[in-house]
């Protein structure tokens, strides 16, 4: 279960950022190094002031002696067309769907607001500016942002924070709960039940004709009276993203029509074919992730498409995602051939197979994906394979074609030997050359021992986060003579020509050690009794290396003179 569990949480980098509405404005350049090219002097607001108090007192020392920099500045300011103004204030100040609008920067909307008399009152009569609601702001903000943001549509933000008391998050709560009817997006996550389950289900079920966006992350067991929760009452229309984690749902709600991004992280209850109506009744989803308890994974009775068979029963036009975390493979399966996605390019499936036929009828169910995923093979220069802890194996690839379709995909696996892992990757990418790339989290033997012996792996990367002995174990290793899979002997990753140590830090008289060991001939007596002849065992290719800080200079130079290294790169080198 421990194991399981661990997959449940694993791969989160691959789904990208919510889907909003488009903001305008929006930049590239930090708002604060904007505002503080356009502000000469800019205003800091010290430690426990309230943005009122500090914003006031600095502008009455402003006022008490001004430089002429200072009025030439805000007599320019002041001319500015008022489209201008705003449009540049827009830019410094852009709308943030997800996260909110920080703390920091609704502080300095406060300071740019005493720029000057025209600048304070284009900002306070603007709701772009306010119609940003969050927990974390001083209540003043709060109260000003309902006021000013009039009958502009309100992005609402609430995250748990250690610490915090109940009465913090009820009296907020209940207070933007009475403008529901504004809500454009909410986003209400909550890492234990503090929140009494009323409240909880009463915020859900507040009525937002106009939400388009929806978060709500609760705690396993938070709604224990009400087995279905109906979000919004069914008034939320316009809803385009629905983010849920612990909130019972019905998978029949008027929630789940019209979305252009689902993700539902307490999936194992679905069906095979209420899984594929999530998809047939939003034509114009682009993002897909549904996610199982891997503890309470089951193979459900049910009919299984014949291998190898699209049941084109439904078509997916405008799915660009797919992430299927720890569902019932025949759930999974029941998904990938049940439902055409031709613009899908981007496939994440976590799975716990049970035995190779898992794999196989895995396989097979992947058959409309089998050419981009082996046109991405052939693109890339090689593919990345993660060793974790508790037997997590990652496969993954990112086509670097200079397409704009660039297929990427990755297979997260949880409980089979690396061998079994391994085979399967060859069978997927029949026909294509295999280059590997093996991220080291954890030191396990088993799929060491494997990898060890695949002249494939051409680059490794220790990325061990504890200190245990794993990382001198792991160069000491590489100067191992293992027995590959053809019963020859040969050095521990035969084909190993990179090797990244920025990522751990490692002794370097350890590293001088291994190579020392690997790179010299090593005798192979011959067999008298068949008539074998004795034979040296080859040199392995040269490495090149990369190290973070390297605080011994002189053992540095003396390995990037070594026989065996074709170039070194240290981060940093210190005497």
């Amino acid at each position: 279960m421990h194991n399981h569990q661990h997959l449940a949480d694993y791969n989160t980098v691959h789904t990208p950022e919510p889907i909003c509405t488009p903001s305008e404005g929006s930049g590239t350049s930090s708002p604060n190094t904007d505002m503080a090219c356009l502000i000469s002097a800019p205003i800091e607001i010290p430690d426990g002031h309230t943005p009122l108090q500090s914003a006031e007192n600095q502008q009455g020392a402003r006022n008490a002696a001004p430089s002429l920099c200072e009025k030439k500045a805000s007599v320019a300011f002041s001319q500015l067309p008022v489209e201008l103004a705003l449009g540049i204030l827009k830019y410094c100040f852009p709308d943030r769907p997800s996260p909110s609008r920080s703390l920091e920067d609704m502080m300095n909307i406060y300071t740019v607001r005493l720029v000057s008399r025209s600048w304070k009152e284009l900002i306070e009569e603007t709701p772009w500016f306010w119609f940003h609601l969050s927990i974390i702001y001083p209540a003043q903000v709060i109260q000003d942002s309902l006021r000013r943001s009039k009958d502009h549509p309100l992005r609402i933000h609430v995250s748990q924070a250690p610490g915090e008391t109940t009465e913090v998050y009820e009296d907020f709560l209940r207070l933007v709960q009475t403008q529901s009817h504004r809500w454009l997006s909410l986003e209400l996550v909550m890492i234990d039940d503090l929140l009494p389950e009323e409240l909880a289900m009463s915020i859900l079920s507040s009525p937002a004709p106009g939400l388009q966006s929806l978060t709500a992350v609760f705690p396993a067991g938070q709604f224990t009276q009400n087995p279905v929760v109906d979000l919004m009452s069914g008034t939320a229309h316009q809803l385009k993203g629905l983010h849920l984690c612990g909130v019972p749902i019905a998978c029949d709600s008027e929630s789940f029509r019209g979305l252009e991004d689902l993700r539902h992280a307490d999936s194992q209850g679905l069906s095979a074919p209420e899984a594929v109506e999530l998809l047939t009744r939003n034509s114009s989803l682009r993002f897909l992730v549904l996610s199982g308890d891997p503890a309470e994974m089951q193979n459900n009775a049910g009919p299984i498409s014949p291998r190898g068979s699209i049941r084109s029963v439904a078509t997916a036009p405008s799915l660009k995602l797919l992430h299927l975390k720890c569902l019932p493979i025949h759930t999974l399966t029941h998904i990938l051939t049940s439902v055409l996605m031709p613009t899908c390019w981007s496939l994440h499936l976590d799975i716990v197979p049970e035995s190779f036929s898992d794999f196989m009828e895995i396989k097979e169910a992947l058959a409309q994906f089998l050419p981009k995923i082996r046109q991405t093979l052939r693109s890339c220069d090689e593919t990345t394979i993660i060793v974790d802890c508790n037997g997590l194996y990652q496969w993954m690839a990112q086509s670097s074609s200079s397409s704009k379709e660039v297929f990427d995909f990755s297979f997260a696996v949880c409980g089979p030997p690396m061998g079994d892992f391994l085979e399967w990757i060859g069978r997927i990418s029949q026909g294509c050359r295999q280059v590997f790339r093996v991220e080291m989290k954890a030191m396990d033997l088993g799929a060491w021992h494997i990898l060890g012996c695949c002249e494939e792996v051409i680059e490794l990367v220790p990325m061990f986060e504890d200190r245990q002995g794993e990382l001198p174990t792991f160069i000491e290793s590489l100067s191992d003579v293992v027995r590959g899979s053809d019963g020859q002997l040969t050095w521990c990753f035969p084909g190993l020509r990179k090797l990244r140590l920025e990522f751990a830090e490692g002794d370097l008289l350890d590293i001088f050690s291994m190579l020392n060991k690997r790179y010299v001939p090593v005798p192979i007596p011959g067999d008298p009794l068949v008539g074998t002849p004795s034979t040296t065992l080859d040199i392995p290719p040269k490495l090149q290396i990369w190290m973070g800080e390297a605080t011994n200079s002189a053992i540095i130079r003396a390995l990037r003179r070594h026989w065996a290294v074709e170039s070194l790169v240290a981060t940093r080198e210190i005497e």
